[in-house]
């Protein structure tokens, strides 16, 4: 239980921003009112681009800036992103009668989880090595 509470305390900013995808995703498309000029596929990169960065961003913070730990995790911070893109085109296929999971939406989340997740270990390492000094 500990765990779970230190989990939410550190990524409650990832969990919020989760929740929200989650919901942008599975909501009925009709009630969008918003008129979108940009494709669907550069929504969704730039959904788990920033999903992904926001993980990486508390990660650092908690863990490489507060706790000061030598080695940086990298495996949640390319699974959880990745885990979500695919359950949210499975929940939109298999549970929605009024969305669609498509293939070229999970490839527009994946591509989106992997630059991040390149910028973001990347800038981790360099803050690792600078608080190192």
């Amino acid at each position: 239980m500990n765990f779970i509470l230190r989990y939410i305390r550190n990524y409650y900013l990832t969990i919020i921003y989760t929740l929200m995808v989650l919901f942008l995703c599975l909501m009925p498309s009709s009630g969008m009112q918003v008129d979108v000029k940009i494709s669907d596929k550069v929504v969704h990169f730039l959904m788990f681009f920033v999903l992904t960065l926001l993980l990486w961003g508390e990660y650092t913070f908690h863990y490489i800036y507060k706790r000061r730990e030598n080695k940086i995790r990298w495996n949640g911070q390319l699974l959880y992103p990745l885990s979500i893109g695919i359950l949210t085109e499975l929940l939109q296929h298999y549970a929605t009668s009024y969305r669609t999971g498509d293939f070229y939406d999970l490839l527009a989340d994946i591509g989106g989880t992997l630059s991040a997740f390149l910028i973001g270990y990347i800038i981790c390492h360099y803050i690792k090595k600078d608080i190192q000094k």
